[in-house]
């Protein structure tokens, strides 16, 4: 997540905002093991979907334009962790991170309310990994068992590989995620273009799991994650996506 981009910020709260029935108690929820086996399952394009549901301009985006915009930003993601790869192919996700000039800070939580935050950019190239929910998820994943389900990857490692695409994509004027625009308006030669902020993050999990070798979707960790903070909305994402996931 870039912490300087006001569609971001509208992005992670459209994220954070989906509710359930009211009546769910925790003790209706699956397990979060049960929820994870077949958060796993889901594809990449699936996952786009949910992505694009979260997207400010969202309305003006048919299916099928939002299918192509999928499949090319997981392109860009993929094209880029490979080059990293070739780049730095002996190097762990932290090292990377310094050989390209990162400062990482690990502070215990962010300053301040508002929404749930796990790591974030910030322009020109520092990146933030919270703790408190990385000792939580270590926890939770040791206790239930759970390290096989994740591939054996750390989630702070996932969280910094999805950061490090940010900081690359800030630094590339022709990347795909930049590049790409829709049309607002245009008044005679007065015109107005936008990105298309979830295009960014759909290019960052793509980009995380290839880096790291992973079969799943990072974006389970939207379901996990939040699910150490509050089991009832970390449950509404997850039938949020299995709805999509279910859709013919």
């Amino acid at each position: 997540m870039k912490s300087n981009d006001n569609f971001a910020n509208k992005f992670v709260k459209a994220m954070r905002s989906k509710s359930i029935d009211a009546r769910t108690t925790d003790t209706d929820i699956p397990k979060i093991e049960e929820m994870l086996k077949k958060l796993v399952m889901i594809d990449d394009e699936k996952w786009g979907y949910y992505a694009f549901r979260r997207e400010p301009l969202k309305g003006k985006f048919s299916e099928d334009d939002k299918l192509i915009l999928i499949n090319k930003a997981n392109e860009c993601g993929k094209k880029y962790a490979k080059k990293i790869r070739e780049k730095f192919s002996h190097m762990n996700t932290y090292d990377i991170a310094k050989e390209m000039g990162l400062e990482v800070d690990y502070p215990d939580r962010p300053n301040g309310g508002g929404h749930i935050i796990f790591a974030q950019f910030v322009e020109p190239n520092k990146v933030t990994v919270f703790k408190d929910s990385i000792n939580k998820a270590e926890e939770l994943i040791t206790s239930k068992k759970l390290a096989g389900l994740f591939s054996y990857i750390n989630i702070e490692e996932l969280l910094l590989a999805h950061e490090i695409f940010h900081f690359i994509e800030e630094n590339d004027d022709d990347i795909f995620t930049r590049t790409e625009k829709i049309r607002l308006w245009k008044i005679g030669p007065i015109k107005n273009d936008s990105n298309i902020v979830c295009l960014g993050e759909i290019a960052g999990m793509a980009f995380a799991k290839e880096l790291l070798k992973i079969s799943y979707s990072p974006y389970i960790l939207d379901v996990f994650l939040v699910y150490l903070y509050n089991i009832q909305a970390s449950y509404g994402l997850y039938e949020e996506i299995m709805s999509i996931n279910n859709k013919e």
